[in-house]
């Protein structure tokens, strides 16, 4: 069941910083983990309130590092007519957003045994998240997906493994995502200085010591496994210059995908069924990642997501 508690702002700014510089959302336990962690996300009502589409923002960090947002991201998003959602799920190991006491108890290291956010928790949560959203009195029975990087894997995974009218978005947004765990030429890629190095996020997110002897567990895990002609629409992200080679790898991968399983490619300002949409998203030489291009794409995906799925 969802808890309805709620948390003064105050006490709150350790879990979501900056929040003294945007609305005033509501901090709220939305689930309890079978481990006892306290799941929270900062909600984000439209002035007037009523019911509106729900947007579950899911944040960057390479599985293991991040607080429920960006919550400037959420803001922009409740402005624009939708119930935002910055929404935590847990971490793989250091966790130390999730951990006390930068999170209030109960945290990932205050239960016994302490809870490492290996997979598929990240992804349960997400799937709690989108059947605590969809029974909110304040969401109007439609639920969508807005990820960064992690995120943007869990919106992917989420919309491929999840039902209709349930724990599958009827929207996805996804933002410079890590989508095909297996990928033999990702994963031998060598490391950039100063970058989340892709294959030594997957063996933490997994607990998995390397990936010549477990394809199975990294395909398993992978959120291109799941996708299927029954996918909601999708809008999928990259930068010019991404991260990890991004581009050249998962964003290439999902939208072979894509047209593997019999999805098309929109154009349309609009979500279309069994269509997706995709955007290169233009950042010169920058090397610029998930929502670090959010300004430069918020008004097309806020435009799309406005338009809601199509009937």
């Amino acid at each position: 069941m969802q808890s309805t508690a709620k948390f003064a702002l105050a006490g709150s700014l350790l879990l979501f910083p900056a929040l003294a510089s945007l609305g005033k959302p509501s901090i709220e336990t939305y689930a309890i983990t079978d481990t006892g962690v306290a799941l929270r996300w900062g909600a984000f009502e439209p002035k007037g309130g009523g019911q509106h589409p729900a947007i579950l923002v899911l944040h960057a960090g390479g599985f293991k590092t991040g607080v429920g947002g960006p919550q400037h991201v959420a803001e922009e998003l409740s402005r624009a007519g939708f119930f935002a959602l910055a929404t935590e799920y847990r971490l793989a190991p250091p966790h130390n957003e999730m951990n006390s006491p930068e999170h209030p108890p109960p945290a990932q290291n205050t239960v016994s045994p302490v809870d490492d956010g290996h997979y598929p928790e990240q992804t349960t949560d997400v799937r709690t998240a989108i059947r605590a959203a969809r029974r909110d009195p304040r969401c109007n029975g439609l639920v969508y997906c807005i990820g960064g990087s992690a995120g943007a894997s869990h919106a992917v995974y989420m919309a491929g493994r999840g039902k209709p009218g349930d724990d599958q978005p009827d929207l996805i947004v996804c933002m410079s995502g890590p989508y095909d765990f297996a990928n033999k030429k990702h994963l031998e890629t060598p490391c950039e200085p100063m970058e989340t190095c892709f294959w030594d996020s997957l063996l933490n997110y997994l607990d998995i010591p390397d990936f010549a002897n477990h394809r199975a567990e990294l395909e398993e895990a992978s959120p291109l496994t799941y996708v299927n002609a029954n996918f909601p629409p999708a809008f999928i992200l990259v930068a010019q210059n991404d991260a990890s080679q991004l581009r050249l790898f998962d964003f290439t991968r999902i939208l072979e995908k894509f047209n593997a399983v019999g999805l098309t490619e929109s154009v349309a300002n609009h979500p279309e069924r069994g269509k997706y949409k995709q955007w290169v998203v233009p950042t010169g030489t920058d090397t610029l990642h998930a929502f670090d291009y959010w300004e430069t794409a918020r008004p097309i995906i806020i435009d799309w997501l406005q338009a809601g799925p199509p009937p």
